[in-house]
């Protein structure tokens, strides 16, 4: 294989002479073993940073969507996507459901959420005085994303990963960002104060992508957009997580507390459900609440609707399309699982 050049990332000093296949299969056989390691593409990473005069990076969260400086914080929030679905021209329908997705709205919320991610910044308490300085009083960053997109896409009759998901993914986010672009330039003309650490030659900021305005506007905020999981706050919401699709249409978690289960049913499957015949839904509400996807005799266009990964509906390069769509619109990072079946062996494609 392929001879690189192994070198100390914190001098940069070329320490040995490897073969680059060689490394490549050990991770894989890794990964394949036990899900780890992680792997960061440092330079692309980078590439993407705003203030590189300021520091470089160094790491992420532990999700990976949120690359920082030392001491750099970041406010996320998630737009629950299903808030913009039009209702009022949609029905529940197994066929051809009408419905429509209201980008209006999604702008509203998108100025709304760019606003309180804000604020945040300067109410909450800081534990660290150097955390303070580098966020609030530095490069102010914010990661506004989404939530609840497979529940639009069950919504809207279209199937995860399909061409007409990955055009509705790339003007979701697209709209996302110009509008939170704006709304942060707002922010900083309102004040006529940009992040503290602008460099208002825009020397320097985001060398890699001098041919998108949005990038160079003096604006309140380093970052804007960033999509996380979503674990936890969708589950609150009611929806489904960050761009992932279903990974099941039933669950059962337990309370560690007092260990009593919680069962939960997708409510826009349940919807659907209530307009097939009495003896079908109560059939079909039995299995998926059993398996937690739909049986092969429910009708087509309800499976093609509901693809979940417990039902190795959805394949790997439908993960990788969708997690490309919405970061082409991204400032920061996308969280993504990829979900692989069990038996899938080392040479798995």
């Amino acid at each position: 294989g392929q001879r690189w050049q192994l070198k100390n990332p914190r001098n940069g000093r070329v320490t040995a002479i490897v073969d680059a296949a060689a490394i490549f299969e050990h991770i894989i056989n890794k990964a394949w073993e036990t899900g780890d390691p992680g792997i960061i593409f440092a330079t692309a990473m980078e590439a993407g940073n705003p203030t590189p005069w300021i520091g470089k990076y160094e790491s992420t969260n532990p999700c990976a969507e949120q690359p920082l400086l030392p001491y750099e914080a970041c406010v996320l929030g998630s737009i629950n996507l299903t808030h913009c679905v039009n209702a009022t021209t949609g029905d529940n329908r197994v066929e051809s459901p009408v419905v429509g997705f209201n980008f209006r709205k999604l702008e509203e919320l998108t100025r709304l959420g760019v606003g309180f991610l804000d604020r945040c910044i300067d109410i909450q308490a800081y534990t660290l005085p150097e955390i303070e300085a580098m966020h609030k009083n530095g490069n102010r960053k914010i990661g506004l994303g989404v939530m609840g997109y497979a529940d639009v896409l069950s919504q809207m009759g279209i199937r995860y990963g399909s061409p007409a998901a990955l055009d509705l993914a790339m003007r979701i986010m697209s709209t996302i960002q110009e509008t939170a672009h704006d709304e942060s330039q707002n922010l900083g003309r309102a004040i006529n104060k940009p992040f503290p650490n602008y460099n208002s030659t825009g020397e320097g900021m985001y060398k890699y992508f001098p041919e998108d305005h949005l990038y160079f506007q003096p604006r309140r905020n380093a970052t804007v957009t960033t999509i996380a999981p979503t674990g936890t706050i969708s589950i609150i919401a009611g929806c489904s997580s960050g761009i992932e699709p279903h990974f099941a249409l039933s669950t059962k978690r337990t309370n560690v507390l007092d260990g009593e289960d919680l069962y939960d049913f997708n409510p826009v499957l349940k919807k659907v459900l209530s307009t097939l015949m009495a003896e079908e839904h109560a059939e079909l509400s039995r299995f998926v609440a059993d398996n937690g996807f739909l049986p092969d005799y429910a009708p087509s266009e309800l499976i093609a609707r509901f693809p979940t990964v417990v039902g190795n509906d959805i394949e790997v390069e439908d993960h990788l399309r969708t997690q490309a769509a919405f970061q082409k619109h991204t400032d920061n990072g996308v969280s993504k699982t990829v979900n692989l079946p069990k038996e899938c062996s080392r040479g798995h494609r």
